[in-house]
């Protein structure tokens, strides 16, 4: 259960798709330097999904971190660091008014952050579910099968709770 609720929080990578638009009309309210106001711009709306682009990226570099033998810590320290780099990423991009500190914040860092945290849950499945009459291989895909639905259910779950809080009135989006 603390996996998939694990899991649950790095679902939430792929909530970028709902923040799209938001993140558009804010660097443009915001005078971005990459945006200009004579009608033209220099930066579309499409341009932004390189960040996600390079979030997943960065998700399988996250993963090879914990193999560094010099960051070998326990199954909890690992996933600690890995949801304290998430909320933390969250957290500096909202005050973020750069496209490039958006590539920074949310591509790199968040994206390292859910990575390096999705090896622990999986491990603990792996390492933690005892074998009872043979079934080990059942108990350990049903356990890694709970963790793994977690993350989707994040992206589900994140993306209406991500509409209220940009958007509750639900006013439409100028795009």
């Amino acid at each position: 259960a603390a996996g998939a609720l694990i899991m649950l929080v790095q679902g939430s990578l792929y909530v970028f798709g709902t923040m799209t638009s938001y993140i558009y009309s804010y660097l443009f309210y915001k005078g971005s330097r990459f945006i200009k106001y004579s009608g033209s711009t220099s930066l579309q709306i499409n341009d932004l999904q390189i960040i996600v682009t390079i979030s997943v990226l960065c998700v399988n570099v996250g993963m090879l971190v914990p193999k560094i033998k010099m960051l070998n810590f326990s199954n909890r320290i690992t996933a600690l660091i890995s949801i304290i780099g998430v909320v933390l990423s969250v957290f500096l991009v909202s005050f973020s008014q750069s496209f490039f500190l958006y590539i920074l914040i949310y591509g790199i860092c968040f994206g390292v952050s859910i990575g390096y945290g999705y090896v622990a849950p999986m491990k603990n499945c792996y390492e933690h579910i005892p074998d009872k009459k043979g079934k080990s291989e059942i108990n350990v895909g049903l356990c890694s099968g709970v963790c793994i639905m977690g993350f989707g259910i994040g992206a589900f779950f994140f993306n209406f709770l991500l509409l209220q809080l940009i958007n509750p009135d639900h006013i439409e989006n100028n795009k």
